[in-house]
């Protein structure tokens, strides 16, 4: 006969920040893409009402949006900190609280989230400083303003490109000291 274990539920604990991102996440992307379908004629075919289907469609995407949070600010993880995905879903018994199983888990995958995000930014920051330079680099010899456009372009791409090289560099630093 097989053998039943039983969980005690209190150990199992999810963080109130990353459930709250993962709760707006997961309704406010499941109210643009209901609201897209809506605006473009898409009905299912049991007659169910907009907030209906929103509700219930993100309602049941939540518990994904959660572990793809977790699960994203394991991989990205550029500091070397948090444990590797498979080690997060793997199976355990006992205290399964993942801030128990790894100390400081929250704090890391919030700093790799903050870090993927300013480096995005900077990515995108760079790369419409350099499109801006290339637009701007024929004009610079027409007149003493599209000199000084090209400029204040060439002035902003290199400070995106500064900051990018900052950031590159932040994990480097963080594994020597």
């Amino acid at each position: 006969m097989a053998e039943t274990r039983v969980v005690d539920s209190k150990y199992v604990s999810l963080d109130r920040r990353t459930l709250s991102i993962a709760i707006v996440a997961a309704y406010g992307v499941g109210l643009w893409t209901h609201f897209v379908h809506w605006r473009s004629g898409a009905r299912e075919a049991h007659d169910v009402t907009f907030w209906a289907h929103w509700m219930r469609d993100s309602t049941l995407s939540v518990p994904l949006v959660v572990m793809a949070v977790i699960s994203f600010a394991a991989l990205v993880d550029p500091f070397d900190w948090m444990p590797r995905v498979g080690a997060i879903w793997a199976d355990c018994s006992g205290d399964c609280a993942l801030a128990h199983r790894f100390p400081g888990f929250w704090w890391h995958a919030a700093a790799n989230l903050v870090y993927v995000g300013a480096a995005v930014a900077a990515a995108c920051a760079f790369v419409a400083g350099v499109a801006d330079v290339r637009a701007k680099r024929v004009a610079r010899y027409d007149s003493a303003g599209d000199l000084a456009a090209f400029g204040v372009a060439l002035d902003r791409c290199t400070g995106a490109g500064g900051l990018l090289a900052a950031l590159a560099a932040l994990p480097i630093l963080v594994a020597i000291v």
